[in-house]
């Protein structure tokens, strides 16, 4: 047998034995992406539930996981139609930037008694076409049919060149939380 026949027929052996696991966010479940801003003499909100994306590891190897988040902009509703048109068109330009996207890497995972693990998870934030470094811990909860992640971080809209939101006497503080609940199933 060749060299080379040998290292082919271990390739395959050592292919066959990683077993790659992923998960997709499940369409079907109740994922949400609220934003809270606070403004003059009061607190705005938008919410969607289009979000989209995968987690993906091999064997039980979570540090090596990939994790790809997107959530689609131009779906976000603050419950008033003139002002979803002007926060998509003049803030978001939603037709040139229609998604806010998380691509990274689990960095740790801490399971616990309790159920509630934590995932550390490090990457790259793009959102109006700006990308920044963004690391952020949330928590999987394991359940009979896949995952649920939730989320709750801040950050601020000026970091992304988004317009601060200013309305004749009203105006937006740049900072907002953003608070994110999905579904995982495994695919």
């Amino acid at each position: 047998m060749t060299f080379l026949l040998r290292i082919s027929i271990l390739l395959l052996i050592g292919f066959n034995l990683v077993e790659a696991k992923e998960f997709v966010i499940d369409t079907t479940k109740a994922n949400t992406a609220i934003f809270f801003g606070k403004i003059t003499l009061g607190t705005l909100s938008g919410e969607t539930s289009r979000i989209a994306g995968y987690v993906r590891w091999n064997n039980d190897d979570t540090t090596r996981g990939e994790v790809l988040v997107r959530v689609d902009l131009g779906s976000l509703d603050t419950g008033i139609g003139l002002r979803n048109k002007h926060m998509r068109e003049k803030y978001l330009e939603t037709d040139k930037f229609p998604f806010a996207e998380f691509r990274g890497r689990i960095n740790d995972w801490k399971s616990s008694s309790n159920g509630l693990d934590k995932v550390r998870v490090k990457g790259t934030m793009k959102i109006h076409g700006i990308e920044k470094p963004f690391e952020q811990v949330v928590t999987v909860v394991k359940r009979e049919n896949g995952l649920r992640v939730s989320t709750l971080f801040k950050l601020n809209i000026l970091d992304f060149n988004i317009q601060q939101p200013r309305y004749l006497v009203v105006s937006m503080n740049p900072e907002v939380t953003v608070r994110a609940v999905f579904y995982l199933k495994e695919k």
